[in-house]
């Protein structure tokens, strides 16, 4: 079974297929909305990981290499013939990155690197959130918006919730990397009241890249993506126009790239 998952229509239009990653304790279901804010040149997939949604009687991944891997292996072996793009938002940014070095290590070409709501992986790593105990760990994602308050006050459906979000943390809080940079452009989705971003540190994933970099800022926090999907939609478009990935954007939108 592939572990991604496809959400778009069946078309002979299809100009760039964009894989998507998700955040901490997410799933693809953050991404099926976005099918319809794309034009049907765009070809989305999201990543479908172990301990959620389909795959919920796995175990999860505790390091990256067990997550990234697989998902590398079945996108090589769709043997795609239009540019790829990853996106990734919060620990899906860190995944996509990884992702991508690995598909240029099979040499394979990605066509931009899109990253949301997470600080490059050399400035930012380590710590113990993973580790807390369960009343500090859920007050910890509460003030990011990342759990609602009807979930605290069920005790069943946080225990499914839990299991999923350490590991995820973990992976996240052990990976170590150098700077090890691209040969794809990346462009910069963040969230204008993201309290675990700043847009100095954001632009630091210049470091990452030999391309240029696009930056955008929309409104919300660190969960700004659920509300945003047709903005960030948008944007993506008019930058994979701008690097002639589309010849057209349907949405058309006028943002600039930081050099």
């Amino acid at each position: 079974m592939s572990r991604w998952g496809s959400f778009s229509p069946a078309t002979d239009a299809v100009s760039v297929r964009l894989f998507c990653l998700p955040h901490a304790g997410g799933g693809s279901s953050l991404y099926r909305s976005w099918v319809r804010f794309f034009s049907s040149e765009v070809y989305l997939s999201a990543a479908l990981l172990a301990g959620r949604e389909g795959r919920f009687n796995e175990p999860c991944a505790t390091n990256i290499q067990d997550i990234t891997a697989p998902l590398v292996r079945d996108i090589v072996l769709q043997k795609i013939t239009v540019p790829i793009v990853l996106f990734g938002h919060s620990m899906g940014s860190i995944l996509a990155y990884d992702i991508a070095q690995r598909l240029e290590s099979e040499g394979i070409h990605v066509a931009a690197l899109c990253v949301s709501g997470r600080l490059p992986p050399h400035i930012v790593y380590g710590g113990d959130m993973h580790r807390l105990s369960d009343n500090e760990f859920l007050q910890r994602l509460k003030r990011l918006g990342g759990i609602h308050d009807v979930l605290l006050e069920e005790p069943e459906i946080l225990r499914q919730f839990l299991p999923s979000m350490r590991c995820d943390y973990q992976v996240l809080e052990s990976y170590r990397t150098a700077p090890i940079q691209l040969n794809s452009p990346i462009i910069i989705c963040d969230g204008e009241n993201d309290s675990e971003t700043n847009m100095v540190e954001m632009l630091r994933w210049q470091d990452l890249t030999r391309q240029p970099i696009f930056y955008q800022r929309f409104p919300g926090g660190h969960f700004y993506v659920r509300e945003q999907g047709c903005a960030i939609a948008t944007y993506l478009q008019n930058c994979f126009t701008q690097l002639s990935l589309l010849e057209r954007s349907s949405l058309p939108l006028d943002y600039s790239a930081v050099p």
